[in-house]
C-alpha cells in the first residue's frame, strides 16, 4: 500500500487497571503488517503497572504513542474521551477503537485500512467490523462470535448493537459526528458508533474473518454474547427496563446528531420516539413496523416486540 497516499490509523486505546495483559496487547500492536499507525491512550486513573508499560513501549515507539489522562467515569467515558482527544491531519485517516485485554492478529489493520481504501464513503460515514475468535484468559481458542443474519441497518441498529468496539475502524465522517454525542448518551461506545453510522446514513461492513482474539476473562467490561442461555438470561430483564433505558439513552444520542440524518432515517427516528411516548399498544406496534425495528434473531426480536407491547422499550 502506497505510503504517501494511505491514511493513518489513529488506534484509540482506553486503559485503567490493565497491567496483566497490556504489554501483549501492545506487542500485537507493534507487529501490524499495516505500519501507518498512531497510538493515543486514554488512562483511566490505573495504580498497577499499566502507565510503566505504556511508558516502557512509547520509548520503543517515538513519535508514535501519546498517553492522556482519562475521565475517570468508566470504559464509555474514557473511550469517548479519545474520540474528543484524538487529532487528524487528514481527511482519510481511520480511528480503531482498542481493548487492552485482548491480541490483534497481524494483518488486523491493514484488512481494515483495505476495505476504507476500496470502498471511501467521504462525506458518509463508513465503518468496518468484524467477527472476532473467542478465547480465555490465557488465549486459548474457545470458539467465534456469531456473523449477522440480517441486514445492518438503522432499523437494527436502534435496537441492538451487532459487533464488539474492538474490531471496530472508521472514518473522519464518524468521529466528527460521534463528537456531538455527550458520553452519557451514550450506552455504549461500540452500539454508538453502529447508530450514528447507520442513522446518518452509513456503511456498515461486517468483516467474517476474524481479525483478533477477543480473550474473555473475569474483568471483562463486556463479553461476547453468543450462547442461547446467555442471550436469554441477558434478554430477559430488558422486560423489566433495559430496553427503555437503552432506549432513552440512544434517543438521546440521536437528538444530538439529527442535522446529519437524512429524511428516511428522520422518518425511522420520529417513529422510534413515538413508540416510546405513545400509550396506546396498537400504535406502538404501528411504530414499531414503520421504523423497521428488528434484532439479528427471530428469538429477540420476539423478545423486542414483547417489551414494545409491554411499554418496556
Amino acid at each position: 500500500m502506497d505510503q504517501i497516499s494511505s491514511p493513518t490509523v489513529h488506534i484509540l486505546l482506553a486503559t485503567y487497571q490493565g497491567a496483566e495483559h497490556i504489554e501483549e496487547q501492545l506487542k500485537s500492536i507493534a507487529m501490524q503488517t499495516y505500519t501507518q499507525w498512531r497510538l493515543l491512550i486514554s488512562d483511566d486513573g490505573s495504580k498497577d503497572a499499566t502507565i510503566e508499560i505504556v511508558e516502557e513501549f512509547a520509548k520503543q515507539h517515538p513519535q508514535k504513542v501519546t498517553l492522556i489522562k482519562g475521565p475517570c467515569k468508566g470504559s464509555t467515558f474514557n473511550f469517548f474521551n479519545l474520540i474528543q482527544k484524538v487529532e487528524y491531519r487528514n481527511d482519510i485517516d481511520l480511528f480503531a477503537f482498542c481493548d487492552q485485554d485482548d491480541l490483534w492478529l497481524p494483518d488486523k489493520l491493514e484488512m481494515a485500512a483495505n476495505y476504507h481504501q476500496k470502498n471511501p464513503s467521504t462525506p458518509l460515514p463508513n465503518l468496518y467490523c468484524g467477527r472476532t475468535r473467542i478465547t480465555n484468559g490465557k488465549l486459548d481458542p474457545i470458539g467465534l462470535t456469531k456473523i449477522p443474519k440480517r441486514p445492518l441497518t438503522f432499523g437494527n441498529a436502534l435496537t441492538q448493537n451487532i459487533a464488539s468496539g474492538n474490531t471496530m475502524v472508521f472514518n473522519v465522517p464518524l468521529l466528527k459526528i460521534m463528537r456531538h454525542i455527550a458520553p452519557e448518551h451514550s450506552v455504549w461506545h461500540d452500539w454508538t458508533a453502529y447508530l450514528a453510522t447507520t442513522a446518518c446514513g452509513g456503511t456498515v461492513f461486517y468483516d467474517k474473518e476474524p481479525q483478533l482474539l477477543y480473550r474473555q476473562h473475569s474483568t471483562n467490561v463486556i463479553g461476547a454474547n453468543d450462547g442461547l442461555i446467555t442471550r436469554f438470561s441477558r434478554l430477559i430483564p430488558n422486560l423489566k427496563g433495559k430496553y427503555k433505558a437503552w432506549g432513552g439513552l440512544n434517543e438521546k444520542a440521536l437528538s444530538s446528531i439529527e442535522n446529519f440524518m437524512n429524511t428516511k432515517t428522520k422518518i425511522t427516528y420520529q417513529a422510534f420516539k413515538k413508540i416510546r411516548d405513545s400509550k396506546n399498544i396498537r400504535a406502538r406496534l404501528q411504530n414499531a413496523l414503520l421504523a423497521k425495528l428488528y434484532r439479528q434473531s427471530i428469538f429477540e426480536s420476539i423478545i423486542l416486540y414483547g417489551a414494545i407491547i409491554l411499554k418496556r422499550t
